[in-house]
Order: C-alpha cells, then structure tokens, then sequence
C-alpha cells in the first residue's frame, strides 16, 4: 500500500515539512538554502560550548533518568512493525537508532514534554531509513518517511499521529526544526539523532544516561560508518540538506571528533 501525504493532512507546503518533502524531494532552493545558511554561526557557537562542557566532565544540574528509554517503549502493532523494519538495517543504523530513541525519551521526560510518544518511537527507529544507499534525486529522509507512512495505515493508526511520526522524520535533519511548525516529536527525534552524533545536549542527558545507551547498543564504528553514509547521501543529492550539513556544518568531522569525546570523557570514566 502506498500512502502520500494527501492521504493524511492538508497544510500548507512549509520547508522542511512532509508536504514540502513530498512536493520537492527534499531539494532546497538558492533562497532556502541561504535562509538556512544564517542559522550556521548559532548552532556552531552552541556545539563548541557543549563540547567544552563535555570535555571538563560538567554534567548538568538536573540530569535525565535513563529509565526512561524502556518505560516509554509503546506496546502496538505500528511500534512493533517499525521495530521490524529499524532490525533490517545495517547494524551501525540500527544501533543509532535506538540511540536516538534512548536519548530523545530521556530529553523528552527531562523537559517535561508530552510528545506522542509511539509517532515519536517510529520517528526515531526509521529516521535514518534511507541511508542504507542513496536515491538521487530525493532526500534520503523521504524513504523513512513513506515507510511510517504505510505501516501506520496498515496498523490502522490515526492520520494525524502517522504524519506527527513523518513529519518527524522529515525534519530531523533540519538545522531549524520547530515544534510550532513540525511538531514536538521531530524536534525530539533531531535532539535525539544529534546526541548521540554530535554529544549534542550530552550533558543534560548525563554520563549514566550515556553509558546506559551505549551497553544496550555498543556505538562501536558507528561514527567512522555514519560519516561515510552522510557524505555519499551529501554527494547524491547535492542540493538537499545532507549536502547542506557537511559544507557548512562540517558534520562527517563533527561526528568522528563528538565520538572521541564521548568514549574517552564519558564511557572510558565509567569505573571512575
């Protein structure tokens, strides 16, 4: 079964949105991009303060529970197919998947959110969908979220919570997701997604949230590998926001250098 997103919501075409998605492929035009291009010196300056406070072992005041990640798993059909879907993938993905899950529900409960927490699981298990190869000329998001899309028509999910899980997954990768525009679940799966790329709000989530993640899935060569599929996405679709993010936000480095981080400041000091 095929599902688009005229299936499920009417709305305006904003960017970075599943109907923009859906209507361009994921390609940003000049004047997006330079929108886009503004947002670069606020998110580098906020990286290089969080690394730092990495770096000297500040954890924040109040940390996350990483109780959290199994508590809030949801128990259905749709989560369950997803979940199917998330274990087909190479298991660099999957593991960073479930990463991502483990950190957004612990960011989530820490900020005390009420996302929908099942739309907000399938978001964050079939965020990376697409990376398995490129398609040019579509983002690699588009995959992922075709994917939510169908198996929440099957599972007989509510339009309006399988577009919350795709839109989700649409605006991950965006440099300015919001929740007035794409809701609470994508900026959930984007900080989720970033945590454990970029250590991206490591020190809220804290070292035993950290750690707790990493023994259920070991991020062991998911940097070098993750970094390597997003440059191939980059190279495939040169004007989408994969190729966006490592110009001008220098991700493939900014994966390798938050991972030397995290496993030499945080998972090497566990017995510390």
């Amino acid at each position: 079964m095929m599902t688009t997103v005229t299936d499920t919501v009417k709305g305006r075409r904003d960017v970075e949105t599943v109907e923009w998605l859906f209507a361009t492929g994921g390609v940003l035009t000049p004047a997006q991009r330079r929108e886009l291009i503004r947002t670069v010196p606020a998110l580098l300056r906020d990286a290089t303060r969080n690394w730092i406070a990495v770096a000297r072992g500040r954890e924040a005041t109040r940390v996350a529970d990483p109780g959290s990640t199994d508590r809030l798993v949801p128990d259905s059909t749709w989560a369950g197919a997803a979940e199917r879907a998330c274990d087909a993938q190479v298991g660099t993905v999957r593991a960073h998947c479930y990463r991502t899950w483990a950190y957004a529900a612990m960011l989530a409960v820490l900020d005390g959110a009420a996302p929908d927490w099942e739309a907000l699981y399938v978001g964050c298990l079939l965020h990376d969908l697409g990376l398995d190869h490129p398609r040019p000329p579509t983002c690699f998001t588009l995959r992922g979220v075709q994917t939510a899309l169908d198996l929440g028509a099957r599972a007989n999910v509510p339009p309006d919570r399988q577009h919350a899980a795709a839109q989700a997954i649409c605006a991950h990768s965006s440099p300015d997701a919001r929740a007035d525009v794409h809701g609470l679940e994508a900026c959930y799966v984007r900080a989720g997604a970033l945590a454990d790329l970029v250590a991206h709000r490591a020190r809220d989530i804290g070292w035993a949230g950290v750690r707790s993640a990493d023994r259920r899935w070991p991020r062991d060569g998911c940097a070098g590998d993750l970094a390597r599929r997003l440059r191939a996405e980059a190279a495939a679709v040169p004007e989408g926001r994969m190729a966006f993010a490592c110009r001008w936000l220098g991700l493939p480095l900014a994966i390798r250098l938050a991972d030397r981080l995290i496993t030499n400041r945080v998972l090497s000091s566990a017995g510390e």
